[in-house]
């Protein structure tokens, strides 16, 4: 009776060890997913703040050139509006992600990015510091890119 029994659960057990496996396999795929498209959203943003700082210099040799500086408030709101962009995923997304990802973005938001963006709604690029919001960016993907590489196994 017991050799039966035991027979027929090495089945069922291999089976719910291979479910387990792959539904594990499945939840690494998903957050990996998740923090390649977090990792996107902060280039994409970065992207925008180095193309301000350029566009700005530009402006600086060239002031009597106005259309640049429509070009800078643009760049800016664009990049404002991929960190807001990510800020909507996070909530959405914020069971796959682990909390100290999370922490991270939110910390940095806070203390670097919310009155750099009060002020640019204010008065514009001319009350910020660029080089300073460009040099934060990377400072965030940069951890958010070590961080999100050590959670899903690739250190």
């Amino acid at each position: 009776m017991a050799s039966v029994c035991a027979s027929l659960s090495v089945p069922f057990l291999g089976s719910l060890f291979v479910t387990l496996r792959s539904s594990r396999d499945d939840g690494r795929s998903l957050r990996k997913e998740t923090y390649a498209t977090i990792l996107d959203q902060i280039a994409r943003a970065s992207e925008r703040f180095v193309s301000a700082s350029v566009r700005l210099k530009l402006l600086r040799l060239r002031p009597q050139d106005t259309e640049i500086a429509t070009y800078i408030n643009e760049d800016i709101n664009a990049g404002w509006l991929a960190l807001e962009d990510l800020a909507k995923m996070l909530a959405a997304n914020q069971l796959i992600c682990s909390d100290k990802v999370l922490a991270l973005i939110a910390d940095v938001k806070s203390a670097q990015f919310w009155n750099a963006e009060s002020l640019f709604r204010l008065y514009g690029y001319s009350a910020l510091d660029i080089d300073d919001l460009n040099k934060h960016i990377r400072d965030l993907f940069t951890k958010l890119r070590h961080r999100c590489r050590y959670e899903v196994g690739l250190r």
